[in-house]
């Protein structure tokens, strides 16, 4: 497996896991339940498409990369100040959101540089993109 396949894998397992958390994040405060649905659902897509990447690291002697404990730490400390600050539904959504958009950037920039990525590599990556549209849109009515 080449260069340009590890760098997206990683990626898209790094890109994965950060939307389960900020998912765990945000869900004790949502009341919604139709918007608790959507947002149970995208984690267990995140979840298995992350597992699915590390699985392909793992076979190749390598570990999926995690955020660090300062990135999440920040990642939580956002959240945790925003929800405070506004605890509704609308301020859930917002935040996915904008993790939606931030996570869709990254992965197409990330497709686009690492154009030596193998098909699978490549495939998961857009599956992830696919999973984070799919979320972003089904939370406008919401925002």
């Amino acid at each position: 497996m080449g260069h340009d396949s590890i760098c997206l894998l990683h990626e898209c397992h790094y890109g994965a896991s950060m939307a389960v958390s900020a998912i765990d994040a945000v869900m004790d405060s949502v009341h919604d339940s139709q918007l608790r649905l959507r947002l149970e659902e995208s984690r267990s897509l995140h979840e298995a498409l992350g597992q699915e990447a590390a699985s392909i690291l793992r076979r190749q002697g390598l570990e999926g990369r995690t955020p660090g404990p300062v990135t999440r730490g920040m990642a939580q400390m956002k959240t945790n100040l925003r929800m405070a600050l506004r605890p509704l539904d609308s301020t859930a959504a917002a935040l996915m959101s904008d993790g939606c958009h931030m996570g869709t950037k990254t992965l197409a920039r990330q497709l686009n540089r690492l154009g030596e990525a193998d098909v699978q590599s490549r495939d998961i990556t857009r599956r992830l993109i696919g999973i984070e549209d799919k979320l972003s849109g089904s939370l406008r009515p919401y925002l």
